[in-house]
């Protein structure tokens, strides 16, 4: 689609990586999602020429030690999980918004869940956190209706990615066994797609929400 993209994450050479594959097109900025003060950090470490963000995609998420009983998570993980999945999004559109304002539109894309709509047991915290994202995506639509801003979601379902292996602190065969319950897996090409034809709208278009499921899914 032709737009330069910054890419953030705390794992230096997966960004190096994707930095040596796409060139001068990709810039990689290291950052923790649960830092203070995310808007000074991503202020401080960009270029002048990369500073005019147009596109938000808030992606990070996570939910280390969940997929258990909410009695048994420990008070780190329940709060590192809102603080990633949900502070976290706020703290960076806090920080880019004026700016896409000031230029007179842009558009942010936050990617939740089906968890936010479908809780489950075993979700608590995770659940908690994207619902309370969908709720942010359409309260900051209501503040800036009367704007060119377009703002929107994308819930996907279930989909094979590092996610679940990360859940249970990197045991591969636990992730492969709950991927094995599903009938059907999305891939992370899937919600790519998703996300480019949401972009791909004329500007009077704003895909609010988009829901991506498996076509077959377990009941």
């Amino acid at each position: 689609m032709g737009h330069r993209v910054i890419g953030t994450g705390r794992r230096r050479t997966a960004l190096e990586e994707l930095a040596q594959r796409h060139g001068d097109a990709f810039r990689p900025l290291i950052l923790d999602l649960g830092m203070a003060d995310i808007a000074a950090v991503i202020e401080e470490s960009l270029p002048d020429d990369w500073r005019d963000i147009g596109i938000l995609i808030n992606n990070a998420g996570h939910d280390h030690g969940g997929r258990r009983p909410f009695a048994e998570m420990s008070q780190a993980n329940i709060d590192d999980i809102l603080a990633i999945d949900l502070r976290a999004a706020m703290a960076v559109t806090h920080a880019l918004i004026p700016g896409m304002l000031r230029r007179g539109g842009g558009h942010i894309v936050n990617i939740g869940s089906v968890a936010g709509i479908r809780p489950y047991a075993g979700g608590t915290a995770y659940a908690a956190a994207k619902h309370g994202l969908s709720a942010f995506t359409e309260a900051l639509r209501a503040d800036y209706r009367d704007t060119d801003l377009r703002i929107g979601e994308i819930q996907p379902g279930a989909t094979r990615t590092g996610f679940a292996a990360a859940r249970h602190g990197g045991d591969q065969a636990r992730a492969e066994a709950f991927y094995a319950e599903q009938p059907e897996l999305l891939a992370p090409e899937d919600i790519a797609e998703t996300l480019a034809f949401m972009l791909s709208l004329p500007a009077h278009a704003n895909a609010a929400r988009l829901l991506i499921l498996p076509t077959r899914e377990r009941g």
